[in-house]
């Protein structure tokens, strides 16, 4: 028998502790583990099935160039020598903006991502497009308008809530909340308790709803315009937590004169009473909501997720014990203030960053056109975009046009075919690496993920490609011997003599991080466990606190204690806790209290008005609405390429039709059915289902791959336009797509 072994999920956010059996440095058994604090025991199918992820035929096992149409073999020192050789004489040529990343962090690890952004600060370029960015920017971004910084992002206290509105998500199949089919069985099953979900899909969680609103199609930041002007009118608001914790309510007060919450309910296609029963209920009761792809991919994304979270804050929800709250971690991401000329825009488009991230979505406008500054060279990295992004045919044509592309990823994706360089990296198995969502509250979870198998072939850990490249590339110099030696020392002795090292050496001071993977990690074993070490140096007073109500005692040795204990817990701990008394302190406002009003979203609420969205819902070319991407248990991104892992009957890569509509086409079950938008066309077979709305269709996403020299299924990105997106965060309209189908 194999040795089990501790470490967690990479497949989707909530990375679910597990265990694998490992024989012959092959995974063989997965089950989840009981000890992991966060998800104790608790793993979906996805997790079950992480062997398949692992053992691709579709493998990257050692560094390749392109020559001509074909790949060849090459060394590293070669690959990364000619790599920083092109990547510098761009650089020269057209300036930093000329460069750009694609991905990096996510589910598999945010230690190299950290060594990414050393790279990158090297170039002098802060183009980071990365898939979080195709979601939640604008959420980010409300949450830093309305907190003082956008880091503080609000997440819901489930634990203490006595009602939870969901909208536009499905937790019960989709997850993205720790322990998603339990927390929708106690919401669904506990009398005490209450579960609303917003949604246009009879989803599997709308099924199991005390309240079910079954919102017309991209309405949502209507609906929540109107859930305003509703509590507004009816004083169904806290004014005591308004008095003391809200600076500037009267300020937006205009934003909800004169609505006609009916008329917004007909808009919407909602019963006005139940509207109200959901308004009424939030004030009386401790409510939490989470949006999610439904709301923050459709019209208006930015919009709505800020309107929901001032209805949160009028009733009194915001920052208090059941509500929404916010929590810190080890790794954060960046307070990228928008107004604040040092953070980049886009630089064709005008998108601003936000926390550190710009969208894929206007990725393949800042390569494909004729600015002196357009993007040359380009590396992916745990990223597919011709695939994954939205546009497939637009992404194609702009990857065609780089002057280099480099692809870093385990698999070789349809993106890595078309690069110059292919540089295989460890997936979260192989590698030490810490993922980047921690999802409890108040605990602060984390776990530093071990590796539990041996990289095969030249496989290289992501943050030693990066580490290597710096070195090739002359950003990072020869280290000095006595570094090295001290780092063997105890490691106060190793931070004396670092910082006489960098005073030394100011040039050197912007890559610290850099410094110390290279040297404690050459002592560690690794340059990553070395990043954790060096990231917990830098944790203000706030996180210590925190640290401290977990028993690892504020004072010089704390950091020190928690980075060895991380180390004996590879099954992760609970490294701190959140006070909610303490959140409102911790705001970064300058009177410390939360802002409602935003000059950002003023002319956008104003326009938005039941007569508008009408006259842009209905569309006479494409009539219906597509939900292009719907998420499976049985199909998942480009990580999971290969489909020995799905086990089900027929093909699950079909369009969703309700009955009516597919009578009304004369389309049959099982019957070949054409999807057409102003991008694209594809075929594939029709199911006739219920759980999509009269006048919407659905296509998963997790097909049209070429896997083993097969496609399966269709590639839903075929049918998208970037040029539908959010008019702030740039975020697709992956959830509303209008279309047409017709019978094939």
């Amino acid at each position: 028998m194999g040795e089990w072994k501790k470490t967690s999920c990479t497949l989707c956010a909530c990375t679910c502790g597990l265990e694998v059996q490992v024989e012959n440095n092959r995974i063989v058994r997965v089950r989840g583990d009981k000890s992991n604090p966060k998800t104790m025991g608790y793993v979906c199918r996805k997790g079950r099935s992480i062997k398949y992820f692992q053992h691709q035929k579709d493998r990257n096992l050692y560094p390749m160039k392109r020559v001509g149409d074909q790949f060849i073999q090459i060394s590293w020192d070669q690959a990364l020598t000619e790599i920083g050789e092109r990547l510098k004489a761009i650089l020269d040529e057209y300036g930093p903006r000329a460069f750009a990343c694609q991905g990096l962090g996510g589910f598999l690890g945010a230690l190299h991502t950290v060594m990414a952004k050393q790279f990158m600060g090297c170039t002098g370029s802060q183009l980071h497009y990365r898939a979080l960015a195709a979601e939640l920017t604008g959420f980010y971004w409300s949450c830093g308008s309305m907190l003082g910084n956008q880091t503080f992002s609000l997440v819901s206290d489930e634990e203490n809530s006595d009602v939870m509105i969901v909208s536009g998500w499905n937790p019960y199949v989709t997850h993205q909340t720790t322990r998603g089919k339990m927390v929708v069985k106690e919401f669904a099953t506990n009398p005490d308790k209450c579960l609303i979900v917003i949604d246009p899909r009879r989803s599997e969680t709308a099924q199991m709803a005390d309240i079910h609103l079954a919102i017309r199609p991209g309405t949502d930041a209507l609906f929540w315009k109107a859930m305003i002007a509703l509590v507004l009118q009816k004083g169904w608001i806290d004014k005591e937590y308004i008095k003391m914790r809200i600076s500037d309510f009267e300020t937006i007060l205009p934003w909800f004169e004169n609505v006609d919450v009916r008329e917004y309910c007909r808009t919407c296609m909602l019963d006005y009473e139940d509207v109200c029963r959901v308004a009424r209920m939030a004030l009386e009761r401790k409510t939490g909501t989470h949006s999610d792809l439904g709301v923050i991919c459709g019209r208006h994304s930015t919009l709505a997720t800020h309107l929901q979270n001032i209805f949160m804050a009028l009733t009194g929800n915001l920052l208090v014990e059941g509500g929404q709250v916010f929590s810190q971690g080890i790794v954060a991401s960046a307070n990228t203030n928008v107004n604040d000329p040092k953070f980049w825009h886009s630089t064709v488009t005008d998108i601003p960053q936000i926390i550190g991230l710009l969208p894929p979505a206007v990725l393949a406008e800042e390569i494909d056109n004729e600015h002196p500054e357009r993007i040359r060279a380009l590396f992916c990295v745990n990223s597919n975009p011709v695939h994954s992004v939205v546009d497939t045919t637009a992404t194609v044509k702009a990857l065609e046009r780089l002057d280099l592309l480099v692809t870093m990823d385990c698999a070789l994706t349809e993106t890595a075919r078309m690069s110059d360089y292919i540089l295989p990296n460890t997936t979260g198995y192989e590698c030490w690496e810490m993922p980047s969502f921690g999802m409890v509250y108040p605990g602060i979870f984390t776990q530093l993920r071990q590796p539990v198998l041996e990289p095969e072939g030249e496989i290289l850990d992501t943050t030693e490609i990066w580490l290597r490249l710096m070195e090739k590339m002359g950003y990072l110099p020869q280290l000095p011997p006595f570094l090295y030696e001290a780092a063997k020392g105890p490691r106060e002795e190793y931070k004396k003599a670092l910082a006489e090292y960098l005073k030394e050496h100011p040039e050197v001071a912007p890559r610290k991080l850099a410094v110390i993977a290279r040297t404690l990690g050459a002592v560690l074993g690794a340059p990553s466990k070395a990043v954790v070490w060096a990231l917990l140096q830098t944790k203000n007073q706030n996180f210590k606190r925190a640290c401290a109500r977990a028993g690892f005692a504020e004072g010089e040795q704390q950091m020190e204690q928690l980075f060895e204990a991380l180390l004996a817990h590879p099954e992760g701990m609970l490294a701190g806790y959140m006070d909610t008394d303490e959140l409102m302190d911790l705001l970064e406002t300058e009177d410390k209290k939360i802002h409602l009003y935003a000059q950002e979203m003023e002319d956008w609420v104003y326009e938005l008005t039941p007569e508008r969205e009408e006259e842009q819902l209905n569309n006479a070319e494409f009539p219906l609405v597509l939900v292009a991407g719907r998420h499976m248990e049985g199909v998942i991104n480009h990580t999971m390429r290969g489909p020995e892992w799905i086990r089900a009957k027929g093909d699950l890569c079909t369009v969703t039709i309700h009955p009516a509509d597919a009578e009304r086409l004369g389309i049959r079950e099982g019957q070949s059915a054409r999807v057409i938008t102003n991008k694209g066309s594809v075929e594939l077979p029709a199911h006739i289902g219920r759980e999509t709305r009269r006048g919407s269709v659905i296509i998963p996403h997790g097909f049209g791959f070429c896997y083993d020299g097969v496609v399966r299924g269709v590639n839903i990105n075929v049918l998208t336009d970037a040029a539908h997106r959010d008019r702030f965060a740039a975020t697709p309209f992956h959830r509303y797509v209008p279309c047409r189908v017709e019978v094939v």
